[in-house]
């Protein structure tokens, strides 16, 4: 069998269970962080360490060590851009500026090409800003920064003929009012919905 690895921020780690459960038997399938990081992440899922994969930055230093350790696998999904867009709200200032992530994503795709032959890029699924922003506490979040970095990361994708998995518009498609279980992530059932479409749009690798 085949081999793939995941990176992904705090929305793969939801529908993380639901991806390994397909794929069983199908591929040897690896994520950032062990099945206790990941149980731990998620009790605190707006912080970016073990199985979180994090902004941008964080996820190229992961993947500097993945190439030093000499990490090989036939398929690897990336995401990040839901951190890079957090908004301080004491100075207004996102975490990674748009400048930034484009590099930033430039650098994943050269340091993909050291770990795999087929990189496919996940992007940023939305936001709901008055859902998210009604929070009196934490970092805000826009949506339409959400767009602003997809589209970013679409043209650095395309460019380098890399495929893009568009989990924006597919989970956009099924929004409704209680699809969240917070201020950001996902009930079950939607997360369930995306392991889904993932595997659908890379069955044909494995």
């Amino acid at each position: 069998m085949k081999n793939m690895f995941l990176i992904g921020d705090s929305i793969s780690l939801y529908y993380h269970k639901y991806l390994k459960e397909i794929l069983n038997g199908k591929v040897y399938y690896f994520r950032k962080g062990n099945e206790d990081e990941i149980k731990s992440a998620l009790n605190t899922p707006n912080n970016p360490y073990g199985a979180n994969g994090g902004d941008s930055e964080l996820v190229v230093s992961y993947m500097e060590n993945m190439v030093e350790n000499g990490k090989k696998y036939d398929l690897l999904l990336v995401n990040c851009g839901l951190h890079d867009i957090r908004v301080d709200r004491e100075n207004l200032k996102r975490q990674i500026s748009e400048e930034k992530y484009k590099q930033n994503l430039e650098k994943i795709v050269k340091l993909a090409l050291k770990i795999t032959n087929k990189l496919i890029w996940i992007n940023t699924t939305h936001v709901n800003n008055k859902i998210h922003n009604s929070r009196e506490y934490g970092y805000l979040r826009f949506n339409e920064d959400v767009i602003k970095y997809n589209e970013i990361a679409n043209e650095i994708m395309n460019k380098s003929n890399i495929e893009i998995i568009d989990l924006y518009k597919f989970t956009k498609s099924i929004e409704g009012d209680d699809m969240y279980k917070d201020h950001v992530h996902f009930k079950d059932n939607i997360s369930k919905k995306q392991a889904e479409y993932i595997y659908d749009n890379i069955k044909k690798y494995i």
